[in-house]
């Protein structure tokens, strides 16, 4: 009712999935940062950052080579342990798991923080993108685009391809769906390490959590704990040869976007599918974001000193108290 005429005359950006009162606040202050990055001082991270993002011509001149060291490493790689420590050293990095792992309240004691564990090695947002009718068309793409990217690593036969969505069409189809990941009470699955390591063997834990930098648990929460038990049997038969493929793969797509102009291109193909958009954010804009996303609190204090003086800080402090009061009374009654 209050926002009809609003949704009528209200166009969404094509290089946007959305618009709004936070969406439009957020492009209000890509100018702001764009020029604070442009007169960082001499040596600064952020400055440097956006400078070797925006040198198109240098990009475009090292092509794949960047990338090529990665991959190098995946290919090296020699027995199941070793993709399993390789797959632990993908977290904070480019890569995959077949699982994630993360740092969260423990759900006995949300004042202490535990080990996560749970299902992952998708490439697409879940599991109903491998099966549901409504996702034809991002099924499509996505294997379009999984096929291009194995070529320009030269894995020019079909096979290749196929063969990876194959493995992620299997995990895919163990895994949970959305609704039950976000159960609490079916996601609260405590395991010490040897647990884990009795209750889903087809992975080697220890070369995975040795990659990751995890120590011995004692206790961890495996939160989609039969997927995870089933998705380490599919790891466990499948061919090294296709995991290492898949890695490639994925490896590849997450560096794409600091690639060249054809890797950027190929990946936005598939994932325009995703989010809707039609056109593929400018350049300096992608800078803005890569610089906020990986240098943030540099950045931000920066932004502070420059845009948000101590009449705005009191401002906000004063929105928050009310927050807490308002929702103090809604908690209360």
């Amino acid at each position: 009712y209050a926002s009809g005429k609003w949704l009528d005359k209200t166009t969404i950006p094509a290089d946007r999935a959305s618009k709004g009162s936070f969406a439009d606040l957020r492009e209000e202050v890509q100018d702001q940062v764009q020029s604070l990055i442009k007169d960082a001082p001499a040596g600064t991270k952020y400055g440097a950052l956006y400078a070797s993002f925006m040198d198109e011509a240098t990009v475009e001149q090292r092509g794949l080579k960047p990338l090529m060291a990665d991959i190098g490493r995946v290919r090296a790689i020699k027995g199941k342990a070793a993709f399993a420590r390789a797959m632990g050293a993908t977290t904070g990095g480019f890569g995959i798991g077949v699982v994630g792992i993360g740092i969260i309240p423990d759900t006995a004691n949300p004042t202490m923080n535990v080990l996560y564990v749970g299902q992952a090695g998708l490439g697409m947002p879940d599991r109903d993108y491998y099966f549901d009718k409504q996702f034809a068309k991002q099924r499509a793409a996505y294997k379009a685009y999984l096929a291009r990217t194995l070529k320009s690593l030269g894995h020019g036969d079909p096979k290749a391809a196929a063969a990876v969505y194959a493995f992620e069409e299997a995990m895919a189809k163990v895994s949970w769906k959305s609704d039950e990941s976000r159960d609490i009470d079916k996601i609260n699955n405590p395991y010490s390490t040897a647990q884990l390591k009795a209750y889903a063997p087809g992975l080697d834990w220890d070369a995975f959590f040795a990659g990751a930098g995890v120590g011995v648990q004692d206790r961890m929460i495996v939160a989609e704990n039969s997927a995870v038990k089933k998705i380490a049997a599919i790891y466990a038969r499948t061919p090294l040869a296709t995991l290492k493929l898949w890695q490639e793969f994925h490896t590849a797509d997450q560096a794409a976007p600091y690639l060249n102009k054809a890797m950027v291109e190929s990946r936005f193909a598939y994932t325009r599918t995703l989010s809707g958009v039609t056109e593929i954010r400018p350049r300096w804009k992608r800078a803005n974001d890569l610089v906020n996303n990986s240098l943030g609190e540099m950045l931000g204090q920066a932004y502070v000193a420059r845009y948000f003086p101590a009449s705005s800080k009191a401002k906000m402090e004063q929105l928050v108290a009310n927050l807490k009061e308002a929702m103090a009374a809604r908690i209360d009654a």
